[in-house]
């Protein structure tokens, strides 16, 4: 399973009730007195959109000096987004050293100066909440351009930005583009069955077409998390060493987990949560012996992630963007999984890059 930490649990339920629902309100819609913006008038979008780590700046983007830092302008050539929330780009560097980029709006007359070694402040946005669970990969905003889109953008929409990298030197690389498709908020009218709030039960690999590394979730009762250990005679005195597939010996004893909660829910509105919520309790194999089994206290932890998400009924695909790290810290992260649905209580996520599956159910 892949999951979290814990804080305290009523600054959790707190803070994490209020964000969701201040999320919620936040992606209804487009403001009745905002004025719509969209690519066909670079100029406004580019007044209408942020960027994390930006300064705008009035003018033409500064020009490449040479071909160092360099990033691989094959990596991005679009990314997806959701409207009100974030466009997010990973460069791959190839050579030189990243202080930030100038990203700009071709035609927009302004660009931003994107600067790593300047805090992130994103105005309105609250800084708490937790990542893991359901997600698996590492976050890297402080290395990516995060350019919040405006809640007001037409949609579908696509508009392009162009980046330069820069270094501590002053030494400006090659330019790349990178065009940015945007889609609504929330699922269409026929998906009115995903808009509920459902349990992981289940998750596995496939390796070769054959399922491996199954874990099922068993609510509200202690099971086995690991291989577990044997008694291994070789040490003086005997104890428990951790059990891998080639020892032939019994396993004694095992860590084991509960799973309290593990909650995906997606709202009308477009916003979701998702709730991890675990005890673990480890051997400690030092006080044990091969008969007597001391364990460490139980360790409660748990996850709240909040976002956005969109659901394509044309490709099934599910995009989830959510925004804070484990530290309270806005750093925006994005996932796309294809959705194979079995009926409207059950589904199962495919991860679009590794063959990894998560079972859904109500």
């Amino acid at each position: 399973m892949r999951k979290i930490l814990f804080p305290a649990q009523c600054l959790v339920l707190l803070v994490s009730l209020s964000v969701f629902i201040s999320c919620q309100k936040e992606v209804e819609g487009k403001l009745p007195d905002a004025p719509a913006v969209s690519s066909k008038n670079p100029e406004k979008l580019s007044a209408a959109i942020k960027v994390w780590h930006g300064t705008r700046t009035i003018g033409t983007m500064p020009a490449a000096t040479g071909n160092n830092p360099a990033i691989d302008p094959t990596t991005n050539p679009s990314v997806l987004a959701i409207a009100g929330r974030y466009a997010i780009i990973k460069p791959e560097v190839t050579s030189g050293e990243i202080a930030g980029y100038y990203v700009g709006i071709p035609g927009a007359g302004q660009y931003f100066k994107v600067d790593f070694t300047k805090p992130r402040i994103i105005a309105g946005r609250n800084q708490f909440i937790k990542k893991k669970g359901l997600f698996q990969t590492e976050s890297f905003a402080d290395s990516s351009i995060v350019i919040v889109i405006p809640p007001t953008i037409n949609i579908p929409d696509t508009f392009c930005v162009t980046y330069y990298p820069y270094d501590p030197f002053g030494n400006i690389g090659q330019p790349v583009t990178t065009c940015i498709y945007v889609s609504a908020i929330g699922a269409g009218p026929n998906a009115d069955w995903l808009k509920n709030d459902f349990k992981l039960t289940a998750s596995w690999d496939v390796v070769n077409g054959v399922r491996t590394n199954l874990d099922t979730v068993i609510f509200n009762r202690f099971a086995n998390s690991n291989s577990g250990y044997y008694c291994n005679q070789s040490l003086t005195p005997p104890g428990l060493t951790y059990w891998y597939p080639q020892i032939t010996d019994p396993v004694v004893v095992s860590d084991s987990i509960k799973y309290i909660k593990n909650n995906f829910r997606l709202a009308i509105t477009g916003a979701f949560d998702y709730t991890d919520i675990e005890e673990s309790k480890s051997v400690d194999v030092i006080l044990s012996n091969c008969s007597q089994f001391v364990f460490r206290p139980i360790y409660v932890y748990t996850d709240t992630v909040i976002g956005a998400y969109h659901f394509n009924e044309a490709t099934q695909r599910l995009i989830l963007v959510y925004e804070f790290d484990e530290l309270g810290v806005p750093v925006a992260e994005y996932y796309e999984y294809q959705l194979i649905k079995i009926n409207d209580r059950h589904f199962i996520l495919k991860d679009l890059v590794d063959d990894y599956f998560i079972r859904f159910e109500r």
